[in-house]
């Protein structure tokens, strides 16, 4: 998980850069716009996934006592399971 949310993590960097230098240079015009924010819903869609992915995986991987502690840590409660 890591090393994709990496990868995802520096495209989506890159071409959040690529979005401000167009701005900063006055050059964003609205096909630019809309071809670099559609560029970025893919890898920033992409990462949330991994991400959520990762929890699944450590729901399943938990015993119930340890899930109930999980779930408090990350400030969910006692309601999630």
């Amino acid at each position: 998980m890591l090393d994709e949310a990496r990868a995802l993590g520096a495209r989506i960097v890159a071409l959040e850069q690529e979005l401000d230098r167009l701005f900063a240079g006055g050059t964003a015009d609205t096909g630019s716009l809309a071809a670099l924010t559609a560029s970025l819903g893919s890898p920033s869609g992409r990462l949330r996934e991994v991400h959520l992915t990762t929890h699944i995986a450590m729901r399943d991987a938990l015993r119930p006592e340890q899930r109930a502690l999980y779930a408090q840590l990350r400030g969910y409660g006692s309601g999630h399971r």
